[in-house]
């Protein structure tokens, strides 16, 4: 049985400043709009910020358990490989525990990665392995 993740009154008024169609998508994608929504004014990430911390998501997040990719320092935490070979509908990356990009159903939702840098990732064979 799937989950049902109930909109409160704040992440509803959240979301209304967000375009109609965004809006539209939270009741099929809730946990990747209130995410997005909690950003939705914040301005990008400033010109070569490094981050500790980056989580990816795919698919619908409040399924998931965690990250499917989790890279702490430049080293790759967590890798999971999804089964399906359809394309994900929702990419979602946290970038230091906020959202800071979002693609749903083919469409750019957020994007606030400016001037991130991202790591050279050192990958543990073992963790692709398990």
């Amino acid at each position: 049985m799937t989950e049902r993740y109930t909109l409160s009154h704040s992440e509803i008024e959240d979301i209304r400043k967000m375009p109609d169609w965004v809006g539209e998508l939270a009741e099929k994608y809730p946990v990747e709009i209130v995410n997005a929504s909690e950003v939705w004014e914040d301005k990008e990430f400033p010109r070569n910020y490094i981050p500790q911390c980056i989580e990816v998501y795919y698919g619908v997040s409040m399924n998931s358990d965690g990250p499917h990719i989790f890279i702490y320092q430049g080293n790759v935490k967590t890798f999971l490989v999804k089964e399906s070979s359809k394309q994900s509908m929702s990419i979602m990356v946290d970038i230091d525990g906020k959202c800071a990009y979002l693609e749903v159903e083919g469409r750019e939702v957020v994007n606030k990665l400016g001037g991130v840098i991202l790591p050279e990732v050192i990958v543990n064979p073992s963790l692709l392995i398990s």
